[in-house]
């Protein structure tokens, strides 16, 4: 097995047992499900369970992740005719109502019909069903990241890159389509690397989006793990890989990492 085709690494120490972290992936299709047995095996030998986001919180109907910027609605954004384009596009190929998102700031936008893209075979998202088991194992749940560090990160994005993304779109659905299937065929396969390359590529806040994210993860995980003494970590497969991944940074923490899946 390479390194880099691998979700799924152990996480050893020299003062607690085995720890896990795993890359996830906020998706509905069955692709992304094929090692639920063995997650699902590793977090209940786990103390605590984290994702990046406590997803009690979002589920319990908190308002961090709506805390965005106010903004015009979208047909004052874009030109008319983008718009129009953008929402013919929308209902046919997904059956969205533009005229009922266009209030939204448009990263919301933007997540909504990234997600409706995917195909969603099973009845809920990949890290909510994680979460769901790990519940139900009663153990200890966490966010790794807060919703205030994150809105930080978001305010950081000019609104121009959101709208640039939606113009994108408008001007051809089928390669934006085509770069998500992509995306999803590298996490299939477990491919780190690519996963890692596109999670850089057109970021143009690095050091914002996913640099100073991967340090707070670094730092995080590695405090719940001498809190809880075992940790299932799943954070964004996109954030495991490179030079300043949380891979190479728990390794730099003294941790010894191994694929496993």
């Amino acid at each position: 097995m390479k390194k880099k085709d691998c979700l799924l690494w152990r996480i050893e120490s020299d003062y607690s047992g085995d720890s896990w972290l795993f890359g996830t992936m906020h998706i509905k299709d069955a692709k992304a499900f094929g090692l639920l047995d063995i997650l699902f095996q590793k977090i209940d030998a786990c103390n605590a369970f984290a994702t990046e986001l406590n997803l009690d919180e979002i589920n319990n109907g908190g308002t961090g992740m709506f805390s965005t910027p106010p903004v015009p609605p979208l047909f004052h954004l874009l030109p008319s005719k983008q718009y129009q384009k953008l929402k013919k596009i929308l209902k046919k190929a997904l059956g969205i109502e533009l005229d009922r998102l266009a209030p939204l700031h448009p990263m919301i936008i933007s997540k909504f019909i990234s997600d409706a893209m995917m195909a969603s075979e099973m009845p809920e998202f990949l890290d909510d069903r994680l979460w769901k088991h790990a519940r139900s194992g009663e153990k200890s749940l966490h966010g790794i990241e807060t919703f205030e560090e994150q809105i930080a990160v978001f305010h950081q994005i000019p609104l121009k890159e959101h709208l640039d993304h939606l113009k994108q779109l408008s001007k051809n659905y089928s390669a934006t389509r085509k770069k998500l299937m992509r995306l999803l065929d590298f996490y299939a396969r477990g491919d780190l690397r690519q996963l890692h390359k596109a999670a850089l590529k057109g970021t143009h806040n690095k050091e914002e989006m996913v640099y100073q994210r991967n340090t707070i993860m670094i730092n995080r995980i590695d405090a719940l793990i001498q809190e809880h003494e075992t940790l299932f970590a799943a954070v964004g497969a996109g954030h495991l890989w490179g030079e300043k991944g949380v891979i190479r940074g728990l390794k730099h923490k003294g941790y010894r990492l191994k694929p496993y899946a």
